[in-house]
């Protein structure tokens, strides 16, 4: 169910004057002050596909998950309602909703992710290329994928692939993350390693080109970034037109209380992509704050390019709140202008968001119930003037754990948020990106997590398009096991830290990463998602005039497919249903320019409703529906 409400903000102090701040009763006023700059030598180049793997985590299980059994997808109905919250209490024999406005998102891909130690939470983070390379990163390991699914590498273990470059870094890897560059065509990965002020490094990799395989230049920094007792957790990156930005939470952990702190990082990422000394600033709260505020998420531009030497940072608070911090860094890094521009509490009390703790339903089949910890801000993206952002909640009159997806206009100082849940489930960590086809379409994805008592934990995707209307759920990977300790019989467990989306730049289509239930503990799958639009670039071979047509549609025996080739191109045609599983490859083969027309019995397909995939050797792909009769 969703619930959509407009909150008027009237934010005072928001203007060109630095920490100018407001609050409320539930925050304290961040302020930040910035550090003298510090510089950072290349620690060497990596090679992280030819790697000798002394420690290498078994692979569980390389199965695609086919969506089919007793978890169905489930149906999410748009509600505007007077009141705050609100959950449709339907009769126990109703189980139908109404129907969706817009397209549900369709699996046209779907690949092994990397994957984590057994019984250790997930913390999915991955990127693609403009050529279709994909790096996921999990917990202390990374996988890559090449274009056009042509092989990928094993699951690596980043100690194995960083031991000869970082020889004295003992401790374990943990918190990757991992961003594509459009405009440098280039990847960066950010991973921690250490847990204590003594051992904390926050490593740094800049890959040489769009291809991972070519080498990366790796640089490492310490974690205690102001030498205050402390260790880096939970970071997150963006980019600028001219800056890498890092920001962290700082823990100091005295064994009595736990103090957190959020930090950013500047840095000038052209140094990085020419592996050149890393010169960098930061940016550290100059009034402490215990344990309120998340760490600062970067909102990078949602179509691989930038909105200048600016970046936007959102925040939300632990525990309870109704407020949602933003900021603003002006300024790269080698101007040495680099400023906060403003530091301020945006209040919107239609919307009182708290934590969720342990989720309210035990897992089907076992005792352990899933803690998803906490309501931060999981991911963020700007287009056209609008921050989107999703964080989790628990609903303050159900208790189940919601996803709260916001829509900010930077311009009018307007928000707008939906609250996505259904009654009796659990939905957390949630990722997300745009699918947009223009600079004014706000239409996104989102990917999440999904448990209760009667399904095994899942990960499933909805689309919201550019009126705020939602599409139904997919399943992309149904749970097949509960996510259980093998030692214990019962208990609450830790579910994961976050998963992953990423745009393919130019595209209707996204990649998405999450884990799952399988064998009792977590499996991930890296799923390519799109809606039944053309997910070509703009220079597609696939050409746009004629358009891609399907007749007759619906189909009674014979459908055709009619489209144009801009070259000579290798094709591949497939037929998928709705659950994202492959039915059957009509056509693997090399076409010569020109108009194109094929022709397909339906056979053995049952009635039905499928999605026609088409793709070229440029990774390029289109979908279109089909309904069988």
């Amino acid at each position: 169910i969703f619930l959509i409400i407009n909150a008027c903000l009237t934010c005072t102090g928001i203007n060109a004057q630095p920490r100018s701040s407001i609050s409320d009763s539930n925050s304290k006023i961040i302020h930040f002050t910035k550090s003298a700059s510090k510089i950072v030598p290349l620690s060497g180049t990596v090679d992280l596909l030819n790697v000798y793997t002394s420690f290498r985590p078994i692979l569980q299980t390389n199965e695609i998950e086919d969506g089919f059994g007793k978890h169905t997808p489930a149906n999410f109905e748009k509600i505007n309602h007077p009141s705050q919250f609100f959950h449709e209490d339907r009769p126990a024999n109703q189980n139908t909703f109404k129907t969706a406005t817009a397209e549900m998102p369709m699996v046209i891909k779907q690949y092994d992710g990397a994957n984590g130690y057994p019984n250790h939470p997930p913390d999915n983070s991955l990127a693609v290329s403009n050529s279709g390379y994909v790096v996921s990163v999990m917990n202390a390991n990374y996988r890559i994928l090449q274009p056009g699914n042509a092989g990928q590498s094993v699951n690596i273990a980043f100690y194995d692939a960083l031991k000869t470059t970082f020889p004295t870094l003992m401790g374990a890897y943990s918190d990757p993350r991992v961003f594509y560059d459009g405009a440098n065509d280039r990847f960066i990965i950010v991973v921690l390693n250490g847990s204590t002020a003594t051992t904390s490094q926050i490593v740094m990799l800049f890959s040489k080109s769009d291809n991972p395989g070519d080498g990366w230049y790796a640089y490492k920094t310490q974690g205690d970034v102001y030498n205050r007792g402390a260790f880096a957790d939970y970071p997150n990156i963006g980019v600028s037109k001219s800056d890498l930005f890092i920001a962290v939470h700082l823990i100091i952990d005295d064994g009595l209380s736990i103090e957190i702190d959020p930090a950013i990082l500047q840095i000038n990422k052209s140094d990085g992509y020419n592996g050149k000394v890393l010169n960098f600033v930061s940016y550290e709260p100059y009034v402490a704050y215990s344990s309120i505020s998340s760490t600062l998420v970067p909102v990078p531009q949602s179509d691989g390019g930038d909105y200048g030497d600016s970046m936007y940072f959102v925040s939300n608070y632990d525990y309870n709140g109704s407020t949602v911090n933003l900021l603003e860094i002006t300024g790269s890094e080698i101007s040495g202008k680099a400023a906060e521009y403003f530091d301020t509490t945006i209040q919107y009390p239609s919307l009182n968001y708290s934590q969720p703790f342990t989720v309210k339903e035990k897992q089907d089949s076992t005792s352990f119930t899933l803690n998803p910890d906490y309501n931060y801000i999981e991911q963020a993206f700007f287009l056209n003037n609008v921050i989107h952002f999703v964080f989790s909640s628990r609903d303050q009159f159900t208790g189940y754990s919601d996803i709260i997806y916001c829509r900010l206009d930077l311009k009018s100082k307007k928000l707008t948020h939906a609250d996505l849940g259904l009654n009796n489930f659990d939905y957390v960590y949630p990722s997300i990106a745009s699918i947009a086809q223009n600079d004014t379409d706000q239409s996104v994805i989102i990917g999440y997590c999904k448990s209760g008592s009667t399904i095994y934990p899942e990960v499933d995707a909805v689309e919201c398009d550019n009126n705020f209307n939602f599409s139904p759920s997919i399943i992309i990977s149904e749970g097949t096991s509960p996510i259980v300790e093998i030692w214990l019989t019962y208990g609450e467990l830790r579910w994961g830290d976050y998963t992953g989306m990423a745009r393919l730049y130019g595209t209707n289509s996204c990649f998405f990463s999450g884990s799952y239930g399988s064998k009792n503990t977590y499996e991930t799958t890296i799923a390519q998602l799109c809606v039944t639009q053309t997910s070509g670039t703009n220079e597609s071979l696939l050409a746009a005039k004629p358009a891609i047509t399907v007749f007759p549609n619906p189909a009674t025996d014979i459908f055709n497919l009619d489209f144009e080739l801009s070259e000579r191109s290798h094709l591949n045609i497939s037929i998928y249903d709705m659950h994202g599983k492959l039915v059957a490859l009509l056509y693997d083969g090399t076409q010569n320019p020109g108009a194109q027309r094929f022709s397909f019995n339906k056979a053995a397909l049952k009635s039905g409703i499928y999605s026609l995939v088409i793709s070229n050797d440029k990774t390029e792909s289109i979908c279109k529906k089909i309904i069988i009769e």
